[in-house]
């Protein structure tokens, strides 16, 4: 990947930055609803919502810099679904869980077309074209097959770990909460596509290639693996504090996971569960957790 491209596209992109007038579109409501998905706080802190949609904003910007060049590369006339897979090659657990999430989602597609069983039966090759694309795509680029193999055989690590933490999450809500709860979890930037695209008008001008609407519904995708990843290490950089804490003061009272109600007295765990109460501040993610998670990752706007 040229260095000296990227370089270029940053500069560009923050002058262009710097002369926007209009306002940007933000997803402050979305991204507050998946921190809380994803383990932090019923109400996560406006400041650490405002931090992650701005690191987003840069880390989803990099990242169309990298797949534009990758489309360029291959001749291909706009960026698809093969430049995110290239980009992610690399990257064992998350294309595991990529290429899984692709499968489920063209199984669920075909299931919404087809109204029965002998429907299901000839309909093979629609069910799997996403699936079938970034494998053939894999094999393409590792005659070896090792990418492959990966992808098919290893467990997606990474979904165990999100679903373990939600179980745990779970655990003590009601049955209102819960129902919120699971209202968050289907918020994704799919569900406003078009608003998503307009987030990139200022870096779009720039890249010798654009998505096409496979490479929109994959950068989407990107952007809540992008947040589930800032929540998993800033969540291990808040147990880390609060070990430590507990180890200095033997103070024991705040050692759960932060969405996980406390083990105190029935009235704080309700209150820690709504996101209310004094524990709200001990017990969210904190912009200070966020930046001490990206100090420990110096490769993550790469």
């Amino acid at each position: 990947m040229s260095a000296h491209f990227l370089q270029k596209c940053d500069k560009q992109t923050n002058y262009r930055m710097a002369e926007a007038t209009t306002d940007v579109s933000t997803f402050s409501t979305e991204i507050e609803a998946m921190l809380h998905a994803l383990g932090d706080v019923w109400k996560p802190l406006p400041q650490t919502v405002s931090l992650v949609e701005t690191i987003l904003h840069k880390k989803l910007c990099t990242i169309l810099q990298k797949a534009s060049q990758v489309a360029e590369m291959r001749g291909s006339p706009a960026i698809g679904l093969e430049e995110f897979v290239f980009l992610l090659r690399n990257n064992k657990p998350k294309l595991v869980h990529f290429v899984q999430h692709v499968k489920f989602k063209d199984l669920k597609s075909s299931l919404s077309r087809n109204l029965d069983a002998e429907d299901l039966e000839n309909d093979d090759s629609k069910q799997s074209k996403r699936y079938k694309v970034c494998l053939e795509f894999l094999q393409m680029i590792d005659n070896r097959g090792g990418y492959v193999t990966s992808s098919l055989a290893d467990v997606d690590v990474i979904r165990i770990s999100r679903q373990e933490r939600a179980e745990k999450q779970t655990r003590q809500m009601t049955s209102e909460q819960y129902v919120k709860f699971a209202q968050c979890r289907q918020v994704t930037f799919s569900n406003r596509l078009s608003k998503f695209c307009e987030w990139f008008d200022v870096i779009l001008p720039i890249l010798p290639r654009q998505p096409n609407s496979s490479g929109w519904e994959t950068l989407a995708y990107i952007a809540h693996e992008t947040v589930g990843e800032i929540v998993d290490l800033s969540l291990l950089v808040q147990k880390d504090q609060r070990d430590n804490h507990k180890h200095v003061s033997g103070h024991s009272s705040l050692t759960l996971a932060p969405s996980e109600p406390a083990k105190t007295d029935a009235s704080e765990n309700l209150n820690v569960s709504l996101g209310e109460g004094k524990f709200q501040n001990e017990l969210a993610l904190k912009p200070s957790h966020i930046k001490e998670a990206l100090r420990r990752c110096p490769n993550f706007f790469k």
